[in-house]
């Protein structure tokens, strides 16, 4: 598997093509889920809630653009590695 600096990168890399700039937090996905739990989602039911900062619509916007320049593969990571 990737090395603990490949995964760094990657997650940089990541990051940067994220509509927010950063990577979704643990803590972001947890609150979703207890509001979901919590009697104020007591009238939501069997909704597909996607916690990932406009990441999905993001790149379903961009599916027929050509990726941004900075999107480069991160080294070692490349398909068949």
């Amino acid at each position: 598997g990737p090395s603990a600096a490949q995964m760094a990168q990657m997650q940089a890399h990541m990051g940067k093509m994220h509509p927010l700039g950063r990577s979704i937090e643990p803590r972001e996905t947890a609150a979703a889920a207890m509001f979901l739990a919590s009697d104020l989602a007591s009238n939501i039911t069997g909704v597909n809630l996607p916690v990932d900062g406009g990441l999905a619509l993001h790149s379903y916007m961009t599916m027929m653009k050509p990726p941004p320049a900075h999107a480069q593969p991160v080294a070692g990571l490349e398909p068949g590695n």
